[in-house]
């Protein structure tokens, strides 16, 4: 009877020992409600209201497009009317994409859809500070790999991107187009010259802690080096080689500073991660609850055990 009190237990113990999913340290499983329009459909835009002022290089936004395709504009849709999904190919509608100024916000900016493959929902939760929106399990085009980001908007002006699985077991060279991530506020000056003047060139985004200006960003492209160019040509900006996209289970934060962002990064389980407003409390995981239950329990048991038999001799 003891001992099949003793299994008993340890089963029941072990139910609790499930493996903890793995995920960026900042990423938050509250993700509100569905947005309708962007979640049906390919290459579009829907309109969403802050509750509080979101303050952005110098300027204050109470409202945003989110696009399908992966990335949002603050307080309109700049001078071509959308948000484009090939901003890793046309840097030019990335860095100057404003008139006024609407800066453009992407996690993850590359040709996804929602609408003919009917794969993945987008969400916003402005319940709280941070606002956040969710691309969940969308789809990218043509080869339906799917990626799961997140945008945290915090109200002292913080932003974290967060990746909870990109085309997991998935190669990447499979993607139909390039990738953008990064933040910029779209006000460079250009009028259609070879390549805007003033990019700064792509950084790695989960290198940091470092500081840069108000366009910060990294980009992924097939077969192309450096900068991927703008107009399909490549400008032999200085950056990075993007020969992969290393971004999965990070945590990226731009913090706002005097000259723009300061930049860090976290990748999945680290504890401790700061990003302005936003800090990880150090919970257990549901299989450290499960140890700690399993050594509560067996130690009980333990005891039980040993106390009988002192009473039996």
């Amino acid at each position: 009877m003891r001992s099949l009190l003793v299994m008993i237990l340890l089963l029941f113990s072990i139910s609790f020992y499930l493996p903890a999913q793995a995920q960026p340290p900042l990423w938050s499983n509250d993700l509100g409600a569905e947005l309708s329009v962007v979640s049906d459909c390919d290459d579009c835009e829907e309109a969403i209201d802050f509750p509080f002022t979101i303050p952005f290089n110098g300027s204050s936004f109470n409202m945003a497009y989110v696009g399908s395709d992966g990335c949002i504009q603050l307080g309109g849709l700049g001078r071509d009317g959308e948000i484009d999904f090939d901003y890793w190919n046309w840097m030019e509608k990335f860095l100057a994409d404003s008139n006024p100024d609407n800066p453009l916000i992407c996690p993850f900016g590359t040709d996804l859809d929602t609408g003919d493959s009917g794969c993945g929902t987008i969400y916003y939760n402005n319940s709280g500070n941070p606002l956040i929106i969710t691309w969940d399990d969308v789809c990218s085009r043509p080869n339906d790999i799917q990626i799961t980001s997140q945008i945290l908007l915090y109200q002292d002006g913080s932003i974290v991107f967060n990746y909870n699985g990109i085309g997991v077991g998935e190669d990447l060279e499979r993607l139909g187009g390039g990738i953008v991530v990064g933040v910029t506020p779209s006000d460079l000056e250009w009028e259609d010259e070879p390549f805007v003047p003033g990019d700064p060139g792509p950084v790695n985004l989960n290198q940091g802690p470092f500081n840069f200006g108000p366009t910060a960003y990294e980009r992924w492209c097939s077969n192309k080096a450096n900068s991927c160019g703008t107009g399909g040509n490549d400008t032999g900006l200085p950056g990075p080689v993007n020969n992969a996209f290393d971004l999965d289970f990070w945590s990226i934060c731009y913090a706002p500073n005097s000259g723009g962002f300061s930049i860090t990064s976290g990748f999945e389980g680290e504890t401790g991660f700061m990003c302005g407003e936003a800090i990880v409390t150090q919970v257990p995981t549901l299989s450290e609850w499960g140890l700690i239950a399993m050594a509560g329990i067996l130690g009980i048991v333990g005891f039980m055990v040993m106390r009988r038999r002192k009473v039996s001799a």
